[in-house]
C-alpha cells in the first residue's frame, strides 16, 4: 500500500530527497554532500576520508544534527513569524509543527530527540503561563526517549549528548564567570561561547574515549572557529537553498549558480581543509591505552576539584591536603601499573587481518612503533584497520 500524502515519514522522506537533489544541484558533489551532512545528519555521502579527518579532529559532532543546528534553523524562522505579526499561541504551535517535521526529517536520532523536546517544551510552557527549567527538561527528553526506545542507554550517543548538554547547562555558566573574573579583556560572548564548548567537551571526553579510543585536546580550541564555520554554512546554505530548489524546475544557467554558490562552497572546503590539518596534528591526544584505574580515578578527583572551584558544591579544607595526598598517590600508582605493563608485554604483536585480497599483516612493537605490510588496495583496508 503507497503511503498517504499526509504520512508524515513519507512527506519527510521526499523533503529529504529534494533537498538533497538541490544540494547536489547547487554545489560540486564533495561540498553538497558536506552541506548534506551539516543540516541534514546524512553522512552516507561523504567520502571515508572525509568522515576520518572529522572523526579525528574531533569535529565529528557537526555532522550530527543536534541543539546547535536546530537552533541556527530555528532562528530565522522565528523571525520571520514574529514579523508575520502572527499571535504568540499561533507561532509557538507553527514552531512546534516544524519541530516534529525536522526530527522526521532528519530521523529522530538521539541528538535530534534531546534538542527537538527541549525545545519544544518551553514552548509548551507558554502556551499555558507556565515557565519550564531546561535540567528538568533534559530529563523529561531522557525519560521519553527511554520510554520509546530502552537500548538508547547502551548507546554512546545518548551519554554524549546528555552529559554535554547537562554540561552546559550546569558548568558552562560558573565557568564563564570564572572567564570573566580571571580575563577581563575577552569579550562577553566569547566568553560565553568558550564556557560552553569547554563544559561541553570535558562531559563529553569519558565517551569520546570510550568510543574512538583516544580524546584530542586541541580539538576543544579548534571547535571554536569550527563552530562558528557552521554557523555561517547552514545560514547561508538556507538563504541559497530556495535557488537550488528553483534550479530543479528552471533551467538556471550553471555559471549563475556556481556564482551564487561560491561563497557556500569556499567555506565548505575551508571546513574541510581545518578538519584535515587539525586531524593531522598528533600532539595533544589522550589515547585510552594510556589510562589505567589509577589515573582514571586520579581524573575523577580532578574534575572534582575543578568543580569545587567552580562553586557548583562547597569543598571543605580540611579535605584538601588528604585529597593532595591521595592524588599524588594515585599519580604514582599509575607510573609504576604503565611501566609493569610495559616490561610483561611482549616485545612485538602481529596481526592479520582479512582486508578482502589476502590478508594484511599489522607489527606492533612494544615501544608503539607499527609497520603495515599489504593493506589492499587504497582505501580498501580502512575500515577493517580503524
Amino acid at each position: 500500500r503507497e503511503p498517504g500524502r499526509l504520512d508524515p515519514v513519507w512527506l519527510a522522506a521526499e523533503t529529504r530527497q529534494m533537498l538533497t537533489s538541490a544540494l547536489h544541484r547547487l554545489l560540486p558533489p564533495g561540498s553538497a554532500d558536506l552541506l548534506d551532512a551539516l543540516l541534514l545528519g546524512d553522512t552516507s555521502g561523504l567520502e571515508t576520508a572525509v568522515r576520518l579527518d572529522f572523526r579525528k579532529a574531533g569535529l565529528a559532532h557537526l555532522t550530527a544534527v543536534s541543539g546547535m543546528h536546530l537552533s541556527c534553523l530555528l532562528l530565522p524562522l522565528n523571525g520571520l513569524l514574529r514579523r508575520s505579526r502572527l499571535r504568540a499561541a499561533a507561532r509557538y504551535r507553527l514552531l512546534s509543527v516544524f519541530l516534529f517535521f525536522f526530527g522526521c526529517l532528519t530521523g529522530w536520532r538521539v541528538s535530534v530527540f534531546r534538542a527537538v523536546v527541549m525545545t519544544a517544551l518551553p514552548l509548551w510552557g507558554r502556551q499555558i503561563l507556565r515557565r519550564t527549567e531546561p535540567l528538568y527538561s533534559l530529563v523529561i527528553a531522557a525519560l521519553l526517549l527511554l520510554i520509546q526506545n530502552p537500548f538508547a542507554i547502551l548507546d554512546n550517543g545518548f551519554w554524549m549528548s546528555f552529559c554535554a548538554t547537562a554540561a552546559i547547562l550546569r558548568v558552562s555558566g560558573p565557568l564563564a564567570e570564572q572567564l570573566r573574573r580571571r580575563c577581563p579583556l575577552l569579550p562577553a560572548g566569547l566568553g560565553r561561547l568558550t564556557a560552553m564548548t569547554v563544559s561541553a567537551q570535558l562531559a563529553a571526553a569519558p565517551w569520546s574515549v570510550r568510543a574512538g579510543g583516544e580524546f584530542f585536546l586541541i580539538g576543544m580550541a579548534v571547535n571554536l572557529p569550527a563552530g562558528a564555520l557552521t554557523s555561517l554554512i547552514l545560514w547561508l546554505g538556507l538563504v541559497l537553498l530556495p535557488v537550488g530548489l528553483a534550479a530543479l524546475h528552471l533551467s538556471l544557467p550553471a555559471t549563475v549558480l556556481t556564482w551564487l554558490a561560491w561563497p557556500l562552497e569556499r567555506l565548505l572546503r575551508l571546513l574541510q581543509q581545518l578538519a584535515g590539518t587539525t586531524a593531522q596534528i598528533r600532539a595533544g591526544r589522550l589515547y585510552a591505552c594510556l589510562l589505567n584505574p589509577p589515573w582514571l580515578a586520579l581524573l575523577v578527583l580532578l574534575a572534582a576539584w575543578s568543580l569545587g572551584r567552580l562553586g557548583l558544591f562547597r569543598m571543605r579544607r580540611v579535605w584538601q591536603k588528604p585529597a593532595a595526598w591521595l592524588a599524588a598517590g594515585l599519580l604514582l600508582a599509575g607510573v609504576a601499573w604503565h611501566l609493569t605493563a610495559f616490561w610483561a608485554a611482549p616485545p612485538v604483536t602481529a596481526w592479520f587481518l582479512d582486508v578482502g585480497q589476502g590478508d594484511a599483516i599489522l607489527i606492533v612493537s612494544r615501544s608503539g612503533h607499527s609497520v603495515l605490510i599489504d593493506g589492499g588496495k587504497d582505501g580498501q583496508g580502512l575500515s577493517t584497520l580503524i
